[in-house]
């Protein structure tokens, strides 16, 4: 049981500082590249991360789990960017409204990410005789899916 909870904060460790470590560097590149390219990147990354997250169940590797874990650390990195982007896209009568929004919507999220990993335990596919997606895999597989639809949306912002 110790060796299980030292893995696990070990996965969590490894998704905030990579997100911590990252974001000035992420920052500098949205300055030099562009928000609109960083983002698009960054949210890809973190699907990419979250599918190899939701993999390591099926495939049972423990390095996949951090491997996974590291890219979506990377990928939420660019969070800082949306402050950023409401400044320098939205007109002043509404950039208030607009920042109470998104000021709200990260903590919102860590409250109710637990909520929707509930509604995934029941969720199962096979391909063949592998289990793909199992509960505890779920969340990993349902994470990338919101992250690819919100990196398709992506597309459709405007540069700074």
């Amino acid at each position: 049981p110790e060796a299980v909870q030292t893995f696990y904060g070990i996965c969590m460790a490894t998704f905030a500082v990579a997100g911590m470590l990252l974001k000035p560097l992420v920052g500098f590149a949205a300055d030099r590249l562009g928000f609109r390219t960083i983002i698009i990147t960054t949210t890809f990354v973190a699907a990419v991360g979250n599918v190899l997250y939701a993999l390591a169940c099926p495939l049972v590797s423990l390095s996949l789990v951090i491997f996974g874990r590291v890219l979506s650390g990377v990928g939420a990195a660019n969070s800082t960017l949306s402050f950023s982007y409401i400044a320098l896209t939205v007109p002043d009568s509404e950039r208030t409204a607009w920042m109470s929004t998104l000021g709200i919507a990260f903590p919102l999220g860590l409250a109710l990410g637990p909520v929707f990993n509930l509604f995934t335990t029941s969720v199962h596919m096979t391909s063949g005789d592998m289990e793909v997606i199992t509960p505890e895999s779920a969340p990993g597989a349902s994470v990338a899916v919101l992250l690819i639809a919100l990196g398709v949306a992506s597309f459709g912002t405007s540069e700074s």
